[in-house]
C-alpha cells in the first residue's frame, strides 16, 4: 500500500537495509543491488547524452544512500556503468555539495579555488558535515 509510511520513516530505514545486507540478508542485498542498477543506469544515460560514454571521466555520486554500509551499492553501480562506459571512474562525493557552490563563487569573482583552498574549507566544516 503506497504512502502508508511517512517519507521520514522510509528514509530512516535505509541504514538498516544496508546493515542487514552486510549481514547476509538476501532481500536487503537485492534492494541494494536494485538501487545500484538504477543509479548506474541513470549515470549511463547521462554519459550517453553528454557523449562521454567512451571517455575517461568521473561519475561522482552523492546523497545518503551512496554512503550506506558496505561496498555492494558502489560495486553494483560500477558494474552497471562499466558495462557501457568502461573508462568511467566511479566515486563518492567527498565534500558536501554546497562546497561546489562555494568554489564556483570564489572562481567567478576572480579568486583561486586550488587544492589548498579546498583543504582549508574542508578542515573548517563541522564534524557532521564531513563526508
Amino acid at each position: 500500500m503506497r504512502g502508508a509510511l511517512p517519507d521520514e520513516t522510509i528514509y530512516n530505514l535505509a541504514p538498516i537495509v544496508f546493515e542487514v545486507s552486510e549481514l547476509g540478508d538476501q532481500v536487503a542485498q537485492q534492494l541494494v543491488r536494485e538501487q545500484g542498477v538504477e543509479l548506474g543506469t541513470a549515470a549511463n544515460a547521462v554519459l550517453r547524452k553528454l557523449k562521454l560514454a567512451d571517455d575517461d571521466c568521473d561519475v561522482v555520486l552523492g546523497g545518503g544512500l551512496c554512503y550506506g554500509k558496505g561496498d555492494l551499492l558502489m560495486n553494483t553501480v560500477k558494474q552497471t556503468v562499466h558495462s557501457q562506459s568502461p573508462a568511467a571512474i566511479i566515486k563518492r562525493l567527498d565534500v558536501p555539495p554546497v562546497i561546489g557552490a562555494l568554489l564556483f563563487a570564489v572562481e567567478s569573482t576572480g579568486g583561486v579555488a586550488d587544492n589548498r583552498f579546498v583543504e582549508v574549507v574542508r578542515s573548517t566544516l563541522p564534524e557532521q558535515s564531513r563526508l
